[in-house]
């Protein structure tokens, strides 16, 4: 299990520098929901300088949303949408010496790829042709997942620290009152449940599987979320297992 964040997405530079200290992987905003250029380079270098893994996080054009709008999307558009986001991060990480290892899709973006197995396969043969070594993040039990199996590519399934679950294993909308995660008793509790594949505290039945983690840098105490997933994390990994 590793912890992932988006980044580079207009955060302040502070809270960029000190997730990174703390995480294993940064998304890295590529212009479309947010980020530029100068974005994009800053964020390479304190990834670098962080030893951090870094991440592709292209999203919808729509800056003025956020990303978080659905938008008409079919397969060609996202295609081109996706050779010219990570194509440019992948361009200023060469620069300077660096190399873009996953992609993870943002928002909205996101979630309609996910529910949609024209547009999932879109996608992942998109970025296969673009760089063999990429990973896609996905949503557990997504369509994302689903097309993999059958085109036999790798992924890597996101659970989240800071989000609420349905039942249905689904996220509850930013919409919902009731849709972050902050208190570090309840992070700390949600995180430990994905670690052991165990129902989340709030939901009987629903466990998730997941490789990654995510902490969104834009929700409420960011950073202490991290520190109480990455410190969740190591307890794992030191646990003596039992024969």
């Amino acid at each position: 299990m590793d912890i992932n964040s988006d980044l580079g997405e207009g955060e302040p530079e502070s809270l960029t520098r000190t997730l990174m200290s703390v995480i294993d992987v940064a998304n890295i905003a590529c212009g479309g929901h947010a980020g530029d250029n100068e974005t994009m380079h800053a964020a390479v270098d304190l990834a670098r300088q962080e030893n951090v893994v870094i991440s592709a996080h292209p999203g919808h054009i729509d800056p003025d949303h956020f990303g978080r709008r659905q938008l008409p999307i079919d397969s060609h558009a996202l295609a081109s949408l996706l050779r010219s986001q990570i194509g440019s991060l992948k361009t200023i990480a060469g620069r300077a010496g660096a190399v873009v290892l996953r992609v993870k899709l943002h928002g909205a973006l996101y979630h309609q790829v996910e529910s949609n197995e024209d547009l999932a396969k879109a996608y992942l043969v998109t970025v296969q042709d673009l760089d063999s070594r990429l990973s896609v993040v996905c949503f557990p039990g997504g369509a994302v997942e689903t097309i993999a199996k059958e085109l036999n590519m790798p992924i890597i399934r996101e659970g989240f620290a800071d989000r609420r679950y349905r039942e249905n294993g689904q996220l509850l909308p930013r919409t919902d009152p009731h849709s972050l995660v902050h208190d570090s008793h309840e992070v700390r509790a949600q995180v430990m449940a994905i670690c052991q594949q165990k129902p989340l505290p709030y939901l009987a039945h629903r466990t998730i599987t997941a490789e990654t983690l995510c902490i969104h840098a834009d929700s409420p105490d960011a950073v202490t979320i991290a520190r109480t997933a990455k410190a969740v994390i190591d307890e794992q990994k030191t646990k003596p297992t039992s024969n």
